[in-house]
């Protein structure tokens, strides 16, 4: 009877752990602390034409968590609103540190909307420009049968903003704001840099040439396709390649006076 007792002791104990991972959580008033969040992360299958949010999709818009400092310990339920960031452990010893940020939509015409929800996002990159991202997997279909593809999404951060923004979310539109609704977030995210706001102002002034790659973005996307597709696959890899012209303003705003 004792030997049932423990074994079912162990076996509660093992399930009401399961949805449990090891993480710290970095608060705003600046202190830490260790311990267990509840998964609150969706890996399920995205039908894009459905969804009104990805994140809202993929639960990064979780307004609370449910932390305990140990495994047998009493949970607790903690505000986004409480929370800088939070860092997840996984077995293998890799972590991910997600920052509790606002995230803001932008217009067709490229204006940054004042309303914005507060959102988990995982970092790629940390820096003057902090850059986000996620990974996804998608389904729908088109005229010749149902498809499911694997996609990412990049956010940037302005790290004196408190505010990110999805610059992929572009949608549909005409021509006529194309070069707004690409130029103008940029405009935000470099405002304080004089020699990037030059270009993008003299960009706004010029013909749709500033949508050509240059011969260095050409290299980066011909070697990424030399790649393993583990490689491919790493968010900053993915990023370092593909949005090269990109990464080279922001390095141009590191360097920024």
């Amino acid at each position: 009877m004792k030997l049932r007792f423990t074994l079912l002791t162990i076996l509660v104990s093992l399930f009401a752990n399961a949805n449990f991972e090891k993480a710290s959580i970095l608060f705003n008033d600046g202190h830490s602390e260790n311990g267990f969040v509840k998964s609150f992360l969706e890996n399920k299958i995205i039908d894009l034409s459905l969804s009104t949010s990805l994140e809202h999709d993929l639960n990064l818009d979780d307004k609370t968590i449910t932390f305990k400092t140990t495994e047998a310990g009493e949970t607790q339920t903690i505000s986004i609103d409480d929370i800088n960031e939070l860092t997840l452990f996984n077995e293998n010893g890799e972590f991910t540190i997600f920052k509790a940020i606002f995230l803001k939509d932008v217009s067709y015409q490229g204006e940054i909307k004042e309303s914005g929800r507060k959102v988990f996002l995982p970092y790629v990159k940390k820096g003057k420009i902090n850059i986000f991202g996620i990974k996804f997997t998608e389904t729908g279909s088109t005229q010749t049968g149902p498809f499911r593809s694997k996609g990412m999404r990049f956010y940037y951060q302005n790290a004196n903003d408190n505010y990110a923004i999805n610059y992929q979310d572009i949608g549909a539109l005409s021509l006529a704001s194309l070069k707004k609704r690409i130029l103008n977030p940029f405009k935000d995210l470099f405002k304080d840099c004089p020699s990037l706001m030059s270009k993008l102002d003299e960009a706004s002034e010029g013909s749709l040439g500033f949508f050509k790659m240059d011969s260095e973005s050409k290299e980066k996307l011909k070697a990424f396709k030399k790649l393993e597709r583990t490689e491919k696959e790493k968010l900053a890899v993915y990023h370092h390649h593909n949005f090269y012209s990109i990464e080279k303003m922001m390095m141009e705003y590191e360097a920024c006076k």
